[in-house]
């Protein structure tokens, strides 16, 4: 896997991942409006809380490699 190799990849990246948890969120929303049960709910918050991670680990390993 190649690393960015400049502070603009880096930020790009990060732009990115900023959107996607744009998305979940107003999915998360959306769900809370329509008629489904805790389940689906729980589903939406996990997959935010596992994109925040992810996201959070892979800009960390990406500016300490750049370094």
């Amino acid at each position: 896997m190649k690393f960015p190799q400049n502070k603009e990849h880096v930020l790009g990246i990060y732009l990115l991942w900023v959107v996607i948890l744009v998305i979940e969120l107003l999915w998360l929303l959306s769900s809370t409006k329509s008629p489904h049960g805790n389940d689906d709910l729980l589903i939406g918050f996990s997959v935010i809380v596992v994109t925040i991670a992810v996201g959070v680990v892979g800009i960390n390993l990406a500016e300490k490699w750049r370094k």
